[in-house]
């Protein structure tokens, strides 16, 4: 199963160390040389924020749903929005691990968008460590594979008798 790893950039090496055990985190972005105030490289080439985004969203359609890290309650998480937003507007779950300020309702808001179907709260009562969050959120992706491809083989048994 394919996934997009999203969260703040500073997370980045742990996605990498994800992928180096064997997950395939298809989010490229986690290769991007650079910062928000710098000159940004991928590939030994510098590249656009543009070509950032456009890589992200390219790398979301390739996927088969995403895993989204908050690391801290106060993070402002804002390319994660627009990338979950991708993901479900195609029909893929989200798994978000742990609640930060950008996911919790308050008086202006009160995050509709994670009571949809497609999204998932990995832990909803705990704090979460990166290594722990993305294996809850790949078993939890896994089994809903599963329970989906069981429900076809039921409705395609239903439908042949």
């Amino acid at each position: 199963m394919k996934f997009y790893g999203a969260s703040k950039i500073w997370h980045a090496e742990s996605w990498q160390q994800i992928r180096a055990q064997g997950h395939n985190n298809v989010a490229r972005w986690i290769d991007i040389g650079g910062d928000s105030e710098s000159a940004v490289f991928y590939g030994g080439e510098e590249i656009t924020r543009q070509d950032i985004w456009n890589m992200c969203l390219e790398d979301v359609t390739k996927a088969d749903f995403v895993i989204l890290f908050c690391g801290d309650p106060d993070e402002q998480q804002r390319g994660a929005v627009m990338e979950a937003g991708h993901a479900m507007g195609q029909g893929k779950k989200v798994y978000c691990i742990n609640h930060c300020e950008t996911f919790r309702a308050c008086k202006t808001s009160d995050v509709a968008f994670t009571h949809h179907a497609l999204w998932d709260w990995v832990a909803p009562n705990e704090w979460l460590s990166f290594e722990d969050g993305v294996r809850r959120a790949l078993w939890k992706a896994r089994n809903d594979e599963f329970l989906a491809q069981e429900n076809r083989l039921r409705a395609a048994a239903k439908r042949s008798i």
